[in-house]
């Protein structure tokens, strides 16, 4: 079992990454360090494509209105079911209740009389 310390660290770097936080080394004269920088996070129109691909239906616009934590656990989410659906065995999170709202791709297209 970890230390209280070594789980409190674990903690620190899973709540960066999923802020989208990277890890860069950085060459000091005494030594190894390392500085947090931000990663380029997706465009919503990306996310929206995306989330399109494991039927959820969702605007850039509506996007756009979400927090940071928001769009990387949809894009975390999203990703796993559609690699999952690959037949990838991976864990896949339970889907965030904020996009449980959303109409499904499918289901529009029936609507409309589009082909599924």
């Amino acid at each position: 079992m970890k230390d209280p310390e070594q789980q409190l660290i674990g903690y620190g770097k899973t709540c960066a990454m999923r802020l989208g936080l990277v890890r860069v080394p950085v060459q000091k004269m005494s030594g190894k360090y390392y500085r947090w920088e931000q990663r380029a996070r997706i465009t919503s129109e990306t996310l929206a494509d995306i989330l399109g691909l494991v039927d959820v239906l969702v605007t850039a616009a509506e996007i756009d209105g979400w927090t940071d934590l928001e769009r990387v656990d949809a894009q975390v989410w999203a990703t796993a079911v559609h690699l999952r659906a690959s037949d990838n065995v991976l864990h896949v999170p339970p889907k965030p209740a904020f996009l449980q709202g959303f109409p499904s791709v499918s289901a529009e297209m029936m609507k409309s009389g589009g082909i599924v």
